[in-house]
Protein backbone atom coordinates (compact mmCIF):
# COMPACT_ATOMS: atom_id res chain seq x y z
CA UNK A 1 0.00 0.00 0.00
CA UNK A 2 1.14 3.56 -0.78
CA UNK A 3 0.28 6.46 1.51
CA UNK A 4 1.49 9.93 2.42
CA UNK A 5 3.42 10.15 5.68
CA UNK A 6 2.72 13.49 7.35
CA UNK A 7 3.99 12.87 10.88
CA UNK A 8 7.58 11.96 10.07
CA UNK A 9 10.54 13.55 11.89
CA UNK A 10 13.19 12.46 9.33
CA UNK A 11 15.37 10.96 12.06
CA UNK A 12 15.69 7.85 9.92
CA UNK A 13 16.28 8.41 6.22
CA UNK A 14 18.13 7.19 3.15
CA UNK A 15 20.22 9.53 1.02
CA UNK A 16 20.51 8.60 -2.63
CA UNK A 17 22.44 9.38 -5.83
CA UNK A 18 23.82 7.69 -8.95
CA UNK A 19 26.95 6.58 -7.08
CA UNK A 20 25.17 4.92 -4.16
CA UNK A 21 23.15 5.48 -1.00
CA UNK A 22 23.54 5.72 2.73
CA UNK A 23 21.32 5.03 5.73
CA UNK A 24 21.21 7.61 8.49
CA UNK A 25 19.74 7.72 11.97
CA UNK A 26 20.39 11.35 12.93
CA UNK A 27 23.78 10.83 11.22
CA UNK A 28 25.20 8.38 8.64
CA UNK A 29 25.33 4.77 9.89
CA UNK A 30 25.87 2.64 6.77
CA UNK A 31 27.15 3.63 3.31
CA UNK A 32 26.87 1.60 0.10
CA UNK A 33 28.34 2.73 -3.22
CA UNK A 34 29.37 1.19 -6.55
CA UNK A 35 32.94 -0.06 -6.81
CA UNK A 36 32.99 0.98 -10.52
CA UNK A 37 35.17 -1.99 -11.49
CA UNK A 38 32.99 -2.81 -14.50
CA UNK A 39 30.31 -4.88 -12.74
CA UNK A 40 27.58 -4.27 -10.16
CA UNK A 41 29.94 -4.81 -7.25
CA UNK A 42 29.53 -2.43 -4.32
CA UNK A 43 31.52 -1.18 -1.35
CA UNK A 44 30.05 -1.18 2.14
CA UNK A 45 31.04 0.81 5.24
CA UNK A 46 29.46 0.61 8.67
CA UNK A 47 30.04 3.66 10.84
CA UNK A 48 30.37 3.85 14.63
CA UNK A 49 27.31 5.00 16.53
CA UNK A 50 26.23 5.88 20.04
CA UNK A 51 24.68 2.75 21.60
CA UNK A 52 22.09 4.96 23.29
CA UNK A 53 20.93 6.13 19.87
CA UNK A 54 20.72 2.55 18.66
CA UNK A 55 18.72 1.49 21.70
CA UNK A 56 16.36 4.41 21.12
CA UNK A 57 15.75 3.09 17.62
CA UNK A 58 15.06 -0.42 18.91
CA UNK A 59 12.50 0.87 21.40
CA UNK A 60 10.48 2.29 18.51
CA UNK A 61 10.32 -0.99 16.62
CA UNK A 62 7.96 -3.79 17.54
CA UNK A 63 9.76 -7.08 18.14
CA UNK A 64 8.64 -10.72 18.03
CA UNK A 65 5.82 -10.41 15.51
CA UNK A 66 4.77 -13.61 13.76
CA UNK A 67 1.52 -12.85 11.95
CA UNK A 68 1.37 -12.95 8.13
CA UNK A 69 0.28 -9.47 6.98
CA UNK A 70 0.30 -10.21 3.24
CA UNK A 71 -3.42 -9.39 3.00
CA UNK A 72 -3.60 -6.95 5.94
CA UNK A 73 -1.54 -3.91 4.93
CA UNK A 74 -3.63 -1.49 7.03
CA UNK A 75 -3.09 -3.60 10.14
CA UNK A 76 0.64 -3.75 9.41
CA UNK A 77 0.76 0.03 8.97
CA UNK A 78 -0.92 0.45 12.37
CA UNK A 79 1.72 -1.73 14.03
CA UNK A 80 4.52 0.22 12.35
CA UNK A 81 3.20 3.68 13.27
CA UNK A 82 5.85 4.27 15.99
CA UNK A 83 8.50 3.59 13.36
CA UNK A 84 6.83 5.69 10.64
CA UNK A 85 7.07 8.70 12.92
CA UNK A 86 10.86 8.46 12.64
CA UNK A 87 10.87 8.34 8.83
CA UNK A 88 10.70 11.20 6.29
CA UNK A 89 7.46 12.86 5.32
CA UNK A 90 6.23 12.17 1.81
CA UNK A 91 5.13 9.09 -0.07
CA UNK A 92 5.83 5.75 1.58
CA UNK A 93 4.82 2.24 0.63
CA UNK A 94 4.49 -0.80 2.89
CA UNK A 95 4.66 -4.34 1.55
CA UNK A 96 4.65 -7.66 3.35
CA UNK A 97 6.41 -10.75 2.00
CA UNK A 98 5.63 -14.06 3.66
CA UNK A 99 8.35 -16.65 4.17
CA UNK A 100 6.47 -19.15 2.00
CA UNK A 101 6.01 -16.72 -0.92
CA UNK A 102 8.68 -14.04 -0.67
CA UNK A 103 8.24 -12.43 -4.09
CA UNK A 104 10.91 -9.85 -3.26
CA UNK A 105 13.36 -12.63 -4.12
CA UNK A 106 11.78 -13.39 -7.51
CA UNK A 107 12.72 -11.86 -10.84
CA UNK A 108 12.27 -12.27 -14.58
CA UNK A 109 15.09 -12.10 -17.11
CA UNK A 110 15.59 -11.02 -20.71
CA UNK A 111 17.54 -14.28 -21.18
CA UNK A 112 14.22 -16.10 -21.69
CA UNK A 113 12.22 -13.06 -22.86
CA UNK A 114 10.77 -12.67 -19.36
CA UNK A 115 8.81 -15.89 -19.68
CA UNK A 116 9.87 -17.66 -16.48
CA UNK A 117 10.14 -16.58 -12.89
CA UNK A 118 13.54 -17.09 -11.28
CA UNK A 119 14.54 -16.97 -7.65
CA UNK A 120 17.45 -14.92 -6.30
CA UNK A 121 19.63 -16.10 -3.49
CA UNK A 122 19.86 -13.72 -0.54
CA UNK A 123 22.33 -12.92 2.19
CA UNK A 124 23.14 -10.36 4.91
CA UNK A 125 26.05 -7.95 4.57
CA UNK A 126 27.48 -6.96 7.95
CA UNK A 127 30.54 -4.74 8.09
CA UNK A 128 33.17 -3.84 10.63
CA UNK A 129 33.13 -0.15 11.58
CA UNK A 130 35.28 2.51 9.97
CA UNK A 131 37.46 4.34 12.47
CA UNK A 132 38.40 7.63 10.81
CA UNK A 133 40.74 8.46 13.68
CA UNK A 134 42.92 5.51 12.66
CA UNK A 135 43.28 6.52 9.00
CA UNK A 136 47.04 7.09 9.19
CA UNK A 137 47.72 3.80 10.98
CA UNK A 138 45.50 2.00 8.44
CA UNK A 139 47.50 3.57 5.60
CA UNK A 140 50.79 2.51 7.22
CA UNK A 141 49.40 -1.00 7.70
CA UNK A 142 48.47 -1.09 4.01
CA UNK A 143 51.88 0.15 2.86
CA UNK A 144 53.61 -2.51 4.96
CA UNK A 145 51.34 -5.13 3.42
CA UNK A 146 52.19 -3.84 -0.07
CA UNK A 147 55.92 -4.03 0.70
CA UNK A 148 55.68 -7.64 1.92
CA UNK A 149 53.56 -8.70 -1.07
CA UNK A 150 55.99 -7.17 -3.54
CA UNK A 151 58.95 -8.87 -1.85
CA UNK A 152 57.14 -12.19 -2.32
CA UNK A 153 56.15 -11.34 -5.94
CA UNK A 154 52.49 -11.53 -4.94
CA UNK A 155 49.67 -9.47 -6.43
CA UNK A 156 48.41 -6.34 -4.70
CA UNK A 157 45.37 -4.09 -4.87
CA UNK A 158 44.39 -0.54 -3.97
CA UNK A 159 43.89 0.67 -0.41
CA UNK A 160 40.16 1.06 -1.10
CA UNK A 161 39.87 -2.72 -1.60
CA UNK A 162 42.22 -3.43 1.31
CA UNK A 163 40.21 -1.43 3.83
CA UNK A 164 36.61 -1.59 2.56
CA UNK A 165 34.14 -4.47 2.60
CA UNK A 166 32.57 -5.24 -0.75
CA UNK A 167 29.85 -7.45 -2.16
CA UNK A 168 28.22 -8.41 -5.45
CA UNK A 169 24.45 -8.54 -5.73
CA UNK A 170 24.07 -9.07 -9.48
CA UNK A 171 22.28 -12.41 -9.02
CA UNK A 172 21.24 -12.19 -5.40
CA UNK A 173 19.52 -9.90 -2.93
CA UNK A 174 21.68 -8.32 -0.25
CA UNK A 175 20.18 -7.06 2.99
CA UNK A 176 22.49 -4.42 4.45
CA UNK A 177 23.03 -4.41 8.19
CA UNK A 178 22.63 -1.13 10.03
CA UNK A 179 24.25 -2.46 13.16
CA UNK A 180 27.86 -3.53 13.64
CA UNK A 181 29.21 -7.06 13.38
CA UNK A 182 30.22 -6.85 17.05
CA UNK A 183 26.56 -6.28 17.99
CA UNK A 184 25.45 -9.65 16.64
CA UNK A 185 24.48 -11.93 19.53
CA UNK A 186 24.67 -15.59 18.55
CA UNK A 187 22.47 -16.62 21.47
CA UNK A 188 19.80 -14.32 20.04
CA UNK A 189 20.25 -15.92 16.62
CA UNK A 190 19.89 -19.39 18.16
CA UNK A 191 16.70 -18.24 19.96
CA UNK A 192 15.10 -17.27 16.65
CA UNK A 193 16.31 -20.46 15.00
CA UNK A 194 14.34 -22.48 17.57
CA UNK A 195 11.22 -20.38 17.05
CA UNK A 196 11.45 -20.71 13.26
CA UNK A 197 11.99 -24.48 13.50
CA UNK A 198 8.87 -24.58 15.68
CA UNK A 199 6.86 -23.07 12.82
CA UNK A 200 6.86 -19.40 13.74
CA UNK A 201 7.77 -16.84 11.08
CA UNK A 202 8.89 -13.60 12.80
CA UNK A 203 9.39 -10.85 10.26
CA UNK A 204 12.28 -8.49 9.79
CA UNK A 205 11.81 -4.89 8.63
CA UNK A 206 13.78 -3.48 5.71
CA UNK A 207 13.87 0.08 4.43
CA UNK A 208 14.75 1.29 0.93
CA UNK A 209 14.27 4.34 -1.24
CA UNK A 210 13.61 5.11 -4.90
CA UNK A 211 13.53 8.16 -7.15
CA UNK A 212 12.06 7.92 -10.64
CA UNK A 213 14.16 9.66 -13.31
CA UNK A 214 12.88 9.26 -16.87
CA UNK A 215 14.90 10.96 -19.61
CA UNK A 216 13.45 11.84 -23.04
CA UNK A 217 16.03 11.16 -25.76
CA UNK A 218 16.50 13.21 -28.93
CA UNK A 219 14.58 10.59 -30.93
CA UNK A 220 11.61 10.84 -28.56
CA UNK A 221 12.26 7.54 -26.79
CA UNK A 222 12.33 7.32 -23.01
CA UNK A 223 15.32 6.10 -21.02
CA UNK A 224 14.91 5.02 -17.42
CA UNK A 225 17.66 6.46 -15.20
CA UNK A 226 15.80 5.92 -11.94
CA UNK A 227 17.71 5.54 -8.69
CA UNK A 228 17.21 2.81 -6.13
CA UNK A 229 18.91 2.36 -2.79
CA UNK A 230 20.20 -0.75 -1.07
CA UNK A 231 17.86 -2.72 1.21
CA UNK A 232 18.77 -1.57 4.73
CA UNK A 233 17.72 -3.62 7.75
CA UNK A 234 15.71 -1.54 10.22
CA UNK A 235 14.98 -4.40 12.56
CA UNK A 236 15.58 -8.15 12.52
CA UNK A 237 19.31 -8.70 12.04
CA UNK A 238 19.21 -11.76 14.30
CA UNK A 239 16.02 -13.05 12.70
CA UNK A 240 17.52 -12.78 9.22
CA UNK A 241 20.68 -14.55 10.32
CA UNK A 242 18.56 -17.33 11.82
CA UNK A 243 16.57 -17.70 8.59
CA UNK A 244 19.80 -17.77 6.60
CA UNK A 245 21.37 -20.42 8.84
CA UNK A 246 18.26 -22.58 8.39
CA UNK A 247 18.17 -21.96 4.60
CA UNK A 248 14.60 -20.64 4.87
CA UNK A 249 13.39 -17.52 3.05
CA UNK A 250 12.60 -14.74 5.53
CA UNK A 251 9.30 -13.05 6.25
CA UNK A 252 9.79 -9.33 5.55
CA UNK A 253 7.99 -6.06 6.02
CA UNK A 254 9.33 -3.61 3.44
CA UNK A 255 9.03 0.15 3.86
CA UNK A 256 9.96 2.21 0.82
CA UNK A 257 10.37 5.96 0.61
CA UNK A 258 9.14 6.98 -2.85
CA UNK A 259 10.93 10.28 -3.32
CA UNK A 260 9.60 12.85 -5.77
CA UNK A 261 12.58 15.23 -5.85
CA UNK A 262 16.36 14.95 -5.48
CA UNK A 263 16.20 17.37 -2.59
CA UNK A 264 14.24 14.81 -0.56
CA UNK A 265 17.11 12.33 -0.75
CA UNK A 266 20.11 14.65 -1.01
CA UNK A 267 23.38 12.68 -0.97
CA UNK A 268 25.37 14.96 1.31
CA UNK A 269 29.02 14.13 0.67
CA UNK A 270 30.10 16.69 3.27
CA UNK A 271 28.67 14.70 6.16
CA UNK A 272 30.35 11.56 4.82
CA UNK A 273 33.77 13.26 4.88
CA UNK A 274 33.69 13.11 8.68
CA UNK A 275 32.62 9.45 8.65
CA UNK A 276 34.77 7.73 5.98
CA UNK A 277 38.48 7.34 5.35
CA UNK A 278 39.86 9.97 2.94
CA UNK A 279 40.52 7.40 0.20
CA UNK A 280 36.91 6.19 0.45
CA UNK A 281 35.65 9.74 -0.05
CA UNK A 282 38.09 10.14 -2.96
CA UNK A 283 36.75 6.97 -4.60
CA UNK A 284 33.16 8.21 -4.38
CA UNK A 285 34.07 11.61 -5.83
CA UNK A 286 36.27 10.15 -8.56
CA UNK A 287 33.50 7.86 -9.83
CA UNK A 288 30.52 10.17 -9.24
CA UNK A 289 30.35 11.43 -12.81
CA UNK A 290 27.80 14.23 -12.46
CA UNK A 291 28.87 15.32 -9.00
CA UNK A 292 29.06 19.00 -10.05
CA UNK A 293 25.27 19.05 -10.16
CA UNK A 294 25.21 18.33 -6.43
CA UNK A 295 28.42 19.66 -4.87
CA UNK A 296 28.75 23.13 -6.40
CA UNK A 297 26.76 24.66 -3.56
CA UNK A 298 29.24 23.21 -1.06
CA UNK A 299 32.26 24.44 -3.05
CA UNK A 300 30.94 28.00 -2.90
CA UNK A 301 31.75 27.86 0.79
CA UNK A 302 35.52 28.56 1.08
CA UNK A 303 35.67 26.64 4.37
CA UNK A 304 34.03 23.49 2.95
CA UNK A 305 36.05 20.32 3.58
CA UNK A 306 35.29 19.32 -0.01
CA UNK A 307 38.07 21.62 -1.20
CA UNK A 308 40.56 19.12 0.19
CA UNK A 309 39.24 16.49 -2.22
CA UNK A 310 38.38 18.39 -5.42
CA UNK A 311 41.37 18.95 -7.71
CA UNK A 312 41.76 22.19 -9.68
CA UNK A 313 44.63 23.50 -11.80
CA UNK A 314 47.90 21.66 -12.47
CA UNK A 315 48.23 18.71 -10.10
CA UNK A 316 51.26 16.54 -9.42
CA UNK A 317 51.36 13.50 -7.16
CA UNK A 318 54.50 11.76 -5.94
CA UNK A 319 55.64 8.42 -4.60
CA UNK A 320 57.43 8.31 -1.24
CA UNK A 321 60.77 8.03 -3.06
CA UNK A 322 60.15 11.39 -4.75
CA UNK A 323 59.32 9.92 -8.17
CA UNK A 324 56.43 11.64 -9.94
CA UNK A 325 53.34 9.40 -9.83
CA UNK A 326 50.82 11.49 -11.78
CA UNK A 327 50.38 14.88 -13.38
CA UNK A 328 47.49 16.56 -15.20
CA UNK A 329 45.41 19.72 -15.38
CA UNK A 330 42.10 19.50 -13.51
CA UNK A 331 38.86 21.46 -13.51
CA UNK A 332 36.58 20.59 -10.58
CA UNK A 333 38.16 17.14 -10.33
CA UNK A 334 37.91 16.41 -14.07
CA UNK A 335 41.03 16.04 -16.18
CA UNK A 336 41.32 18.38 -19.14
CA UNK A 337 43.84 17.53 -21.85
CA UNK A 338 46.72 15.10 -21.40
CA UNK A 339 47.21 13.13 -18.18
CA UNK A 340 50.20 10.96 -17.31
CA UNK A 341 50.98 8.34 -14.69
CA UNK A 342 54.31 6.69 -13.88
CA UNK A 343 55.38 3.47 -12.21
CA UNK A 344 57.36 3.81 -9.00
CA UNK A 345 60.54 2.90 -10.90
CA UNK A 346 60.10 5.93 -13.19
CA UNK A 347 58.77 4.08 -16.24
CA UNK A 348 55.78 5.70 -17.90
CA UNK A 349 52.60 3.82 -16.90
CA UNK A 350 49.65 5.51 -18.64
CA UNK A 351 48.81 8.39 -20.95
CA UNK A 352 45.17 9.47 -21.32
CA UNK A 353 43.37 12.39 -22.94
CA UNK A 354 40.13 14.15 -22.01
CA UNK A 355 38.17 16.93 -23.67
CA UNK A 356 35.07 18.41 -22.03
CA UNK A 357 34.92 15.43 -19.64
CA UNK A 358 34.97 12.95 -22.53
CA UNK A 359 37.65 10.40 -23.27
CA UNK A 360 39.41 11.19 -26.53
CA UNK A 361 42.46 10.29 -28.60
CA UNK A 362 44.63 7.22 -28.17
CA UNK A 363 45.10 6.00 -24.61
CA UNK A 364 48.17 3.88 -23.92
CA UNK A 365 49.58 1.99 -20.93
CA UNK A 366 52.89 0.24 -20.29
CA UNK A 367 54.29 -2.44 -17.99
CA UNK A 368 56.89 -1.31 -15.45
CA UNK A 369 59.51 -2.81 -17.79
CA UNK A 370 58.58 -0.23 -20.44
CA UNK A 371 56.81 -2.78 -22.69
CA UNK A 372 53.53 -1.63 -24.22
CA UNK A 373 50.50 -3.13 -22.42
CA UNK A 374 47.33 -1.58 -23.81
CA UNK A 375 46.09 0.70 -26.62
CA UNK A 376 42.58 2.15 -26.45
CA UNK A 377 41.25 4.47 -29.20
CA UNK A 378 38.35 6.88 -28.58
CA UNK A 379 36.28 9.13 -30.84
CA UNK A 380 35.02 12.65 -30.13
CA UNK A 381 31.96 11.24 -28.34
CA UNK A 382 34.09 9.47 -25.77
CA UNK A 383 33.31 6.01 -27.15
CA UNK A 384 35.73 3.26 -28.10
CA UNK A 385 36.45 3.59 -31.80
CA UNK A 386 39.02 1.76 -33.89
CA UNK A 387 41.54 -0.98 -33.12
CA UNK A 388 41.91 -1.77 -29.39
CA UNK A 389 44.82 -4.02 -28.44
CA UNK A 390 46.13 -5.67 -25.28
CA UNK A 391 49.68 -7.07 -25.19
CA UNK A 392 51.55 -9.65 -23.18
CA UNK A 393 54.72 -8.36 -21.56
CA UNK A 394 56.75 -10.19 -24.22
CA UNK A 395 55.15 -7.98 -26.89
CA UNK A 396 52.75 -10.62 -28.25
CA UNK A 397 49.12 -9.61 -28.73
CA UNK A 398 46.91 -10.86 -25.86
CA UNK A 399 43.64 -9.82 -27.52
CA UNK A 400 42.38 -7.29 -30.06
CA UNK A 401 39.00 -5.78 -30.80
CA UNK A 402 37.64 -3.69 -33.67
CA UNK A 403 34.99 -1.14 -32.71
CA UNK A 404 32.82 1.54 -34.25
CA UNK A 405 31.44 4.19 -31.91
CA UNK A 406 31.42 1.95 -28.87
CA UNK A 407 30.35 -1.38 -30.30
CA UNK A 408 32.01 -4.22 -32.15
CA UNK A 409 31.87 -3.96 -35.92
CA UNK A 410 29.92 -6.64 -37.81
CA UNK A 411 31.79 -9.84 -38.53
CA UNK A 412 34.67 -11.34 -36.62
CA UNK A 413 35.86 -8.38 -34.56
CA UNK A 414 37.33 -9.83 -31.37
CA UNK A 415 40.34 -12.14 -31.26
CA UNK A 416 42.29 -13.58 -28.33
CA UNK A 417 45.68 -15.29 -28.46
CA UNK A 418 47.95 -17.51 -26.43
CA UNK A 419 51.27 -16.09 -25.28
CA UNK A 420 53.02 -17.82 -28.19
CA UNK A 421 50.78 -16.09 -30.74
CA UNK A 422 48.38 -18.97 -31.46
CA UNK A 423 44.71 -17.99 -31.76
CA UNK A 424 42.72 -18.82 -28.60
CA UNK A 425 39.29 -17.35 -29.49
CA UNK A 426 37.40 -15.38 -32.11
CA UNK A 427 34.00 -13.72 -31.71
CA UNK A 428 31.61 -12.71 -34.45
CA UNK A 429 29.18 -9.79 -34.00
CA UNK A 430 26.08 -8.42 -35.69
CA UNK A 431 24.62 -5.04 -34.71
CA UNK A 432 26.75 -5.00 -31.58
CA UNK A 433 25.70 -8.45 -30.35
CA UNK A 434 27.87 -11.54 -30.34
CA UNK A 435 26.43 -14.20 -32.65
CA UNK A 436 29.32 -16.70 -32.74
CA UNK A 437 32.14 -17.71 -30.42
CA UNK A 438 34.95 -20.10 -31.33
CA UNK A 439 37.69 -21.34 -29.01
CA UNK A 440 40.86 -23.19 -29.97
CA UNK A 441 43.53 -25.06 -28.05
CA UNK A 442 47.19 -24.11 -28.40
CA UNK A 443 47.55 -26.63 -31.26
CA UNK A 444 44.88 -24.84 -33.29
CA UNK A 445 42.10 -27.41 -32.79
CA UNK A 446 38.56 -26.05 -32.48
CA UNK A 447 37.32 -27.01 -28.98
CA UNK A 448 34.21 -24.84 -28.67
CA UNK A 449 31.78 -23.30 -31.14
CA UNK A 450 28.69 -21.46 -29.89
CA UNK A 451 26.14 -19.84 -32.16
CA UNK A 452 23.26 -17.53 -31.25
CA UNK A 453 19.78 -18.87 -31.95
CA UNK A 454 17.93 -15.67 -32.85
CA UNK A 455 14.53 -17.28 -32.19
CA UNK A 456 15.33 -18.11 -28.55
CA UNK A 457 18.11 -15.66 -27.76
CA UNK A 458 20.22 -18.52 -26.45
CA UNK A 459 23.61 -19.83 -27.59
CA UNK A 460 23.78 -23.33 -29.06
CA UNK A 461 26.99 -25.34 -28.82
CA UNK A 462 27.91 -26.71 -32.27
CA UNK A 463 30.91 -28.74 -31.12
Amino acid sequence: MIFSNSSGTNKISIRLSEIGSYFRFTKPLTVVWYDCHGSVGKYLCALPYDSNERNALKKNIVDNINKDYTHSPDELKEILLPLLALLPNGNLSINFYSSENNTLLYYKSSADNYQSTHRNNWYIMISNPVNVLSAESKREEYENWISIRKQNNESTFDIIDYSTDNFYDGQSVAFIATQLKSEMNQERVAYFEERIKAGERPFAIIFNCSLEKLITNTDGSISDHSWGSANYILDGHHKLQAYHNLKIDPALAEIQHIAETQEEVEFNIEELIDALHPWQVEHILKNWYDKELYIDKYLKNPSSKLHHFIKNGFVQEFYKNGQVKHEAHYSNDHIEGEAKWWHENGQLKEVKFYENKKRTGIWQSWYDTGALQFVQPFNGLGNYHGHMVSYFENGAVRWEQFLNNGQNIDGYSYFAYYRGGEKEAELKYLNGRMIERKNYNAQGKLINFEELDSSTGKYINRV
